[in-house]
């Protein structure tokens, strides 16, 4: 009976080590990253130590992890046939510990639970990472001089935290789905939008944009949820964009607040949005500008803004305890609407 237990023990015990996956090193057991990603299974760990590699991966596999050693540098190359670093298809597949340099894409990976983490990405001249599936996470990551958009997440449910992109040819962080949060990020110098978030029911909390063209946080959906963000000096002069832009239906801003954008503060179309203890200050233009119906402004305070500090184009809007100061124009200008309301502001 003794035997026979332990004979089922260290069956478990095999079953469970194999479950947990092994360690394929390069260069040491595997002269390649290729080499060492071919020959891995799902649940194993390509470890690659300290130094310089070249290569183009490419696989097709499922729940492998591609990790650096402190001072892994992954290098693409510069010219028209610098390749894409490193491209897997499959679910569960993680990239993390890179230092990536010049190549075209760095990182795409295409499948569900998808992750790219602890890496930073120099002078490509696509994007830093691409990730296309359900439940994708961009997390603790750098990007610098990114000569398309820099973070492009594409799924339902996507979570991008602590992400850094400085200077942008595209859009620093790009995030397409229903479900999807950006939490603890910055983005600086971006030419076409620094946060561009396209779905329903996403969350953009504690993020900051800085100089970024046509509007620092742009959205497109319903039920956003914005709580304490900060954009400093967004927008294009004379254009369309502005701090923050919002573009759907009941979205809740909490919070967040605007500094010398252009033309606008925060400008919100759609209608039932509800904006609470939010500030505009020294914007191009209106602070505050409501382009929709049966939207609610509560504590929210403009000051010294070319035009209006609070702009309504739409009916039934609400404003309670706004303040207004030291506007171009007018602190509360109500343009082509009716029925709306003011109570308690200054």
């Amino acid at each position: 009976m003794i035997k026979q237990g332990l004979s089922v023990c260290t069956a478990i015990l095999f079953i469970a080590a194999a479950a947990l996956g092994g360690e394929r090193k390069v260069p040491s057991q595997y002269s390649t990253i290729q080499a060492a990603v071919d020959a891995a299974a799902s649940g194993d760990v390509v470890v690659c130590a300290a130094g310089t590699y070249t290569e183009a991966v490419t696989a097709a596999k499922s729940g492998i992890t591609i990790s650096g050693a402190t001072g892994a540098v992954w290098d693409g190359g510069t010219g028209s046939a610098a390749p894409t670093c490193v491209e897997l298809v499959g679910n569960a597949n993680v990239v993390t510990g890179f230092t990536f340099k010049n190549g075209i894409d760095h990182v795409v990976l295409t499948g569900d639970d998808c992750k790219v983490k602890n890496s930073t990405s120099q002078d490509a001249s696509g994007c830093f990472s691409r990730v296309k599936g359900a439940r994708g996470r961009v997390e603790n990551c750098k990007a610098e001089r990114a000569g398309g958009d820099a973070v492009v997440v594409e799924g339902d449910a996507a979570v991008v935290i602590y992400v850094d992109i400085d200077v942008c040819a595209g859009i620093g962080i790009d995030v397409k789905g229903d479900g999807c949060k950006t939490h603890y990020c910055k983005v600086k110098k971006c030419d076409n939008n620094g946060v561009r978030k396209r779905g329903n029911n996403c969350e953009l909390k504690y993020c900051d944009a800085y100089e970024c063209k046509p509007s620092g946080f742009h959205c497109e959906g319903d039920e956003a949820y914005c709580y304490s963000n900060w954009a400093e000096d967004c927008g294009t002069s004379g254009g369309s964009g502005a701090g923050y832009c919002f573009v759907g239906n009941s979205h809740f801003f909490k919070y967040c607040d605007s500094w010398e954008c252009k033309p606008h503060g925060h400008r919100c179309t759609g209608n039932y949005n509800w904006w609470y203890d939010n500030w505009s200050d020294w914007c191009e233009e209106d602070g505050f500008r409501c382009e929709g119906d049966d939207n609610d402004c509560e504590y929210n305070r403009s000051q010294d803004c070319g035009r209006d500090g609070h702009g309504t184009h739409g009916d039934r809007n609400r404003h309670y305890q706004c303040e207004a100061y030291d506007n171009g124009d007018d602190g509360f200008d109500c343009d082509g609407g009716s029925d709306n309301e003011y109570r308690y502001c200054k």
